[in-house]
């Protein structure tokens, strides 16, 4: 039998080194921090919505599994400028738009909903709220992304779907 040599050796502390580094990562995996499971709804018109929805809601988005950015209109995202990065350009052509992120803690999504697609932009801009039927829209609209459902009639082939790597 031939003795070990420095190589073996090597390649030994190396398979031990990647073992390890693996326990952590997993470790990490399942302790990882969690979202709240909760619903943010912020933006143009929130205030309307927020009375409709029937989830768990939280008020800080970074906790949220779900968090809901209403627009008065497409062009007003020059004012919310992490989300128009994310858009550019793409959120003004459809009514809602959802942003996946994955990460450690789970899936994440944010959709941006562009409230005079829906039909609410007149009544923002002459400041009687976002009441009737796009109100009762964009709660749909919350509801079936909260329940990973098809969108309501009212806004049905009216999607971006994007899968972002970080915010």
């Amino acid at each position: 039998m031939t003795a070990p040599t420095r190589a073996s050796g090597s390649i030994a502390r190396r398979a031990g080194l990647s073992l390890f580094l693996l326990l952590v990562l997993a470790g990490a995996w399942m302790f990882r921090p969690g979202s709240d499971g909760a619903v943010h709804v912020s933006g143009d018109g929130a205030a309307d919505v927020l009375p409709g929805l029937d989830m768990p809601l939280s008020a800080d988005p970074a906790g949220a599994r779900l968090e809901v950015v209403l627009i008065r209109r497409a062009e007003s995202l020059r004012h919310v400028p992490r989300l128009a990065r994310l858009c550019r350009g793409r959120c003004l052509e459809v009514a809602v738009t959802v942003f996946h992120r994955p990460s450690l803690s789970g899936l994440r999504k944010i959709v941006v909903l562009d409230v005079a697609a829906l039909g609410g932009g007149g009544s923002l801009d002459r400041g009687t709220g976002l009441g009737g039927a796009p109100a009762a829209c964009a709660t749909e609209v919350i509801r079936a992304e909260w329940l990973e459902a098809a969108l309501p009639d009212c806004a049905s082939g009216r999607r971006a779907i994007l899968s972002v790597p970080g915010f």
